[in-house]
C-alpha cells in the first residue's frame, strides 16, 4: 500500500532558510517541480513572525515586504492548488506566555489577510503555527482562541495544527499511547476556552 505526499510545507521569508531569498521566478518553478510529483497542497507554516510578514501588512509595518503570499496564492490557482496560510507568531514562546496579546495579534493579522487574500479560490484554510509536543505555555488558550477567530472570519474554512511527536530526548520522549492522551486532552481544553 502506498500513501502518495500531496502536500508540502513552505517555511517562508520570517525564518533564515535559503528559500527565503528565491525570487518569484524560482518559486514558479518551485511549484511547478510539485505539481509534477503530485503535490497539490501548500501550507505555509507562518505568514508572520516578530517583526516579519510574507505580505506588505499595515497592521504589522512591513508595507516594504514582497508580496509572497499574494504570489504563491495567484501561482496556485493557476495550478489548481491549495494553500492554506500560517497565522502570526509573536516569537517561540508565543509571547512570554501572554496568551491574549498572541490573540489579539491574529486578531488584526486575519482580518488584514481575509480582507486581502481571502477572494482567491486557492486560499483553502489556515494553519495554526503554534507548534508543540506537549501542553505547554498557554497553548490551549491560543489554539483555542486562534481556531475560533478563523472560524469565526471564514467559518467554511478548516484550520489546520501540526502537533510534533516528542521522541528525542529519553528523559520526556512519550510514548504513542502518551502523545495521543497529551493530544486529546489538549483538544478537550480548547473547546473548554
Amino acid at each position: 500500500m502506498s500513501f502518495p505526499i500531496t502536500a508540502t510545507f513552505i517555511d517562508e521569508i520570517t525564518y533564515d532558510i535559503p528559500s527565503s531569498n528565491w525570487s518569484f521566478e524560482q518559486w514558479s518553478k518551485d511549484l511547478d517541480y510539485m505539481q509534477s510529483v503530485g503535490i497539490d497542497t501548500l501550507v505555509f507554516i507562518r505568514a508572520g513572525y516578530a517583526n516579519r510578514t510574507i505580505f506588505p501588512s499595515d497592521y504589522f509595518g512591513t508595507t516594504h515586504e514582497d508580496d509572497l503570499l499574494g504570489f504563491i496564492l495567484g501561482e496556485a490557482e493557476k495550478r489548481n492548488m491549495k494553500v492554506l496560510v500560517g497565522l502570526y507568531l509573536s516569537n517561540l514562546c508565543w509571547n512570554n506566555g501572554d496568551a491574549k496579546t498572541e490573540i489579539e495579534f491574529n486578531r488584526h493579522f486575519i482580518n488584514e489577510i481575509w480582507a486581502k487574500y481571502g477572494h482567491f479560490s486557492s486560499f483553502n484554510g489556515w494553519y495554526i503555527p503554534q507548534e508543540t509536543s506537549h501542553d505547554v505555555f498557554n497553548i490551549t488558550e491560543v489554539m483555542g482562541g486562534l481556531s475560533y477567530l478563523c472560524k469565526e472570519k471564514a467559518p467554511e474554512l478548516p484550520v489546520f495544527i501540526s502537533p510534533f511527536f516528542n521522541a528525542f530526548d529519553p528523559n520526556t520522549a512519550f510514548t504513542v499511547e502518551q502523545h495521543a492522551e497529551v493530544w486529546n486532552n489538549i483538544f478537550v481544553k480548547c473547546g473548554e476556552n
